[in-house]
């Protein structure tokens, strides 16, 4: 009978789960995300004892549902987390909800604070260039985004550095802040299976499906494409559970109809450009 394995993640379950599996054929690697693991506690209380290994992510930890600190099994893998190819990827919420836009949870800082001071949806148009990118500081945190992932995965003995290089060669690694593509996350089981068998790995050159294809896929935007020598860039949108793309100025126009569902200073952005967003936007930069 083969060993059994549990991936507790965040969006990247599916992923962590399909690539462990390929790599290490005489294991059967089950998985449930952090939703499910918290909906169905006594479940997962229950059977948590049948798994040689869980891969879980730290979060998971805070759940209260498994005490994961003191058991002698336990391999953390953090979920990604990494704004720089998507600065201007925000969440609103209305109190504790999130607020959905034509891109499910995302927003557009610009977009959001623009409709905050009344701006036009042709004059919110406008701020999308290098020029207010520039100005916002959108081209001046990559180094200490590629820093905060590095140390996340540092602290749990992972290191990534040498994979964040060959992320960087095939382009962009992300879809959106918190959703990498599957040769990232292939990578990141990569080294989990390492650090768990040692050497005892199945190197078969097949790697899963993107499952992540399916959500929103927030794009880089041309200028910041550039900077980053990336190509080429786009302002098309992909929605959720749909391959349509949309443009720009339909995002625009989708996320103030939206807003305007709403009164005038019942959201929050999360997104930590939004101040600098309204004092440019009143200055008229």
């Amino acid at each position: 009978m083969n060993k059994k394995w549990l991936v507790i993640s965040n969006c990247q379950t599916t992923g962590l789960c399909n690539s462990l599996s390929l790599m290490c054929p005489d294991v059967d690697v089950e998985s449930c995300d952090f939703w499910k693991f918290k909906s169905d506690a006594d479940h997962w209380q229950s059977v948590i004892d049948n798994y040689e290994q869980l891969i879980v992510i730290p979060e998971a930890q805070g759940l209260g549902v498994v005490d994961f600190s003191i058991l002698p099994n336990v391999t953390w893998v953090p979920g990604f987390s990494f704004c720089g190819f998507h600065p201007d990827l925000s969440y609103v919420a209305h109190g504790n909800t999130a607020v959905k836009s034509p891109m499910d949870d995302y927003h557009s800082i610009i977009i959001f604070a623009a409709f905050n001071k009344g701006l036009s949806e042709s004059e919110t148009h406008r701020l999308f260039c290098a020029n207010f990118y520039d100005k916002l500081g959108f081209f001046s945190i990559w180094e200490s985004e590629k820093k905060a992932l590095f140390e996340s995965f540092d602290s749990v003995g992972l290191n990534i550095r040498a994979n964040f290089v060959q992320w960087m060669r095939s382009g962009c690694f992300m879809y959106t802040t918190n959703h990498p593509r599957i040769n990232a996350i292939y990578d990141v089981a990569n080294l989990v299976a390492v650090k768990i068998k040692k050497r005892e790995i199945i190197n078969c050159g097949i790697i899963p499906h993107d499952n992540l294809t399916v959500a929103p896929i927030f794009p880089v935007y041309p200028e910041i494409a550039e900077r980053y020598g990336l190509s080429p860039g786009s302002y098309f949108f992909k929605s959720f559970f749909s391959y349509r793309v949309f443009d720009l100025d339909e995002f625009i126009e989708g996320s103030f109809k939206v807003y305007r569902n709403y009164n005038s200073g019942d959201l929050r952005a999360g997104n930590p450009f939004y101040n600098n967003a309204i004092k440019l936007i009143t200055e008229g930069v």
